[in-house]
Formats: C-alpha cells, structure tokens, sequence
C-alpha cells in the first residue's frame, strides 16, 4: 500500500516575495500591475524587473500625517478581517489637491529608496509618477492577484 502525504503551504504577506520576483513582466507600455505586484518586485527584487519599463498601478490614495501621498490595495489572505494594506509611496507629477481615498491610476517608473510602514515597519517602495487619472472605485476593492 502507497502512503499519501498532503502538504499545505500557507502564504503570508511577508512571503510574498517568492511569488514574483522570478516572473518576467509582460508586454506593454505602460504595464499593467498591481500594487501588490509592483511592491513585491520594487522592494524585494530591488526594481530589477522594472528598470527601463513605464508601469500602470491602480489603488486608492492614503495621506500619512505629514501629507506623504501613498496608493495603496488592502491584500487578503483569507478574507476581509485578515487583509492587509500594500503601499506605493508616490513621488514626481502629483495633482495639487490629494483627496484621500480616491483611487487613481497612477502611470510612472520605479524609483530606488524604500520607506518603513511606521504600523508595522515593512517596507514601502517608491513610484515616480508621470501621470494620474481619477478612476472609479472597483466593485471589489481588495487585491486578490497574488492569491490566486
């Protein structure tokens, strides 16, 4: 008789990393990503994969309380009660008014340097931006690409 071993791998947002930082980006200028996607390969693939590249990032906009402006999906792991927000510290061509919680499309390049989450001290990648556009909020307003 065979014996069958199950293995369950959980992952968590810290582990996220691992997801993609192997995975070359598509085709398109700008590229299409998600904030969780963007902020994997900007703050642990250290921008590699997005050198050279004008990429596309959709979120809504968040303030922290010296007015730094951040896009930012909240990322689940099971459900609601769990997510967690990913965060993209924008930097370059803002509007002059940020209202919070709108979410924007955001088009730019990576930017090097890397900020701490004062919450929870994980790292926050930087975007430079070239071009925003308000966009209407997504019936589903939690990051699930990695998820999946």
């Amino acid at each position: 008789m065979q014996s069958r071993t199950t293995v369950f791998m959980v992952v968590t947002v810290q582990a996220l990393p691992f997801l993609v930082l192997g995975v070359l980006l598509p085709a398109g200028d700008p590229v299409p990503l998600s904030v969780v996607d963007y902020g994997s390969r900007a703050a642990y693939g250290h921008g590699r994969s997005l050198h050279g590249r004008a990429v596309r990032v959709t979120g809504f906009l968040a303030l922290d309380h010296a007015g730094r402006p951040y896009l930012v999906r909240m990322a689940l792991n099971r459900c609601a009660a769990d997510a967690q927000p990913v965060k993209i510290a924008l930097t370059g061509a803002l509007p002059p008014v940020l209202r919070p919680d709108a979410w924007p499309e955001v088009t730019g390049a990576y930017a090097p340097g890397l900020t701490h989450d004062p919450v929870n001290d994980g790292p926050i990648p930087c975007l430079r931006v070239t071009s925003t556009r308000p966009v209407p909020a997504p019936r589903d307003p939690y990051d699930e690409t990695w998820n999946t």
